[in-house]
């Protein structure tokens, strides 16, 4: 996913925060999407609100403010389990109950929210950004990436009992599912997995 304004430098606008949440829950819910990259179009990923948008900030407070019954129409409800959306607030709140990994290519200037794991030089940035996606794709099934993905995100507000029961409960669960055959399948026959989407 790109943002696509890069004649403003990507600048946030409240249409852009609604069209990404709709992408994302569209993603979210494809099976033949197994991870997810957002990038910024052009020499900036995002420089942040757009100044011309504050003028209405009343109105864009209103308009970015999506509903609980919103995001399940989209795809964000857990599956099975407490949803972790309901222990993350704010505006991007929903990008934790979506069950893909979502990786920002943050490829220039960024202002306001940024969380990041490795800085690279530009021109290396994208080749390493797919190798880690084409990796997730590759090796990882989805149905356990979208467990995991809902156990890290609940875990820091569990007891570590809680934490526990829960993974022990995940993992007798996962012996039963397809993926977990063809991951031991393709581990003996050496070859790479063929699992199944969500």
């Amino acid at each position: 996913m790109t943002l696509n304004r890069p004649d403003k430098l990507n600048a946030w606008t409240p249409q852009m925060a609604d069209d990404l949440r709709r992408a994302i829950g569209q993603a979210g819910s494809d099976p033949d999407c197994r991870v997810i990259v957002i990038t910024g179009a052009g020499r900036s990923f995002c420089a942040g609100a757009d100044m011309g948008g504050l003028q209405n900030t009343v109105e864009t407070r209103v308009a970015s403010v999506t509903s609980a019954h919103d995001a399940d129409e989209l795809g964000f409800a857990a599956a099975s389990g407490a949803d972790p959306e309901a222990h993350c607030p704010g505006r991007f709140g929903y990008m934790f109950s979506c069950p893909k990994p979502i990786v920002a290519a943050i490829n220039g200037p960024c202002a306001g929210i940024g969380l990041l794991n490795k800085a690279l030089p530009a021109g290396d940035l994208m080749a390493h950004v797919t190798e880690v996606a084409k990796a997730m794709v590759t090796n990882a099934s989805p149905r356990s990436m979208a467990v995991m993905e809902r156990q890290l995100r609940l875990a820091s507000h569990q007891s570590f009992a809680e934490s526990l029961a829960m993974a022990d409960a995940e993992m007798q669960g996962s012996f039963a599912a397809p993926d977990f055959k063809e991951g031991v399948q393709s581990f003996v026959e050496r070859r790479a997995p063929q699992f199944p989407g969500l």
